[in-house]
């Protein structure tokens, strides 16, 4: 377990993701607005991949969903999770 935590940190360049902001979102879609090539795509991917994960990349990307969708999205989930941490509690 070590070792995946480590590897995970040096590819980071030594630091921890950054939690899901509006503003992380709109910064990021702006680099992809900004990217003029693939090459660029790539690193924008790879800088912010352990902040977002592929899914959410991807949608930002390739699927074009607005900022404002996927903020919503995380809104949201983050509900869900609260909820369902609350109903453990209860039990």
């Amino acid at each position: 377990m070590g070792r995946k935590l480590s590897s995970a940190i040096e590819m980071k360049g030594d630091t921890m993701p950054q939690e899901v902001t509006k503003g992380l979102l709109e910064r990021i879609d702006a680099e992809f607005d900004a990217a003029k090539t693939a090459e660029d795509v790539r690193v924008v991917f790879k800088r912010h991949y352990s902040d977002l994960g592929w899914k959410r990349l991807c949608r930002l990307f390739v699927l074009q969903y607005g900022v404002d969708e996927l903020w919503l999205a995380e809104e949201e989930r983050g509900k869900k999770t609260a909820s369902a941490r609350g109903a453990k509690d209860v039990s």
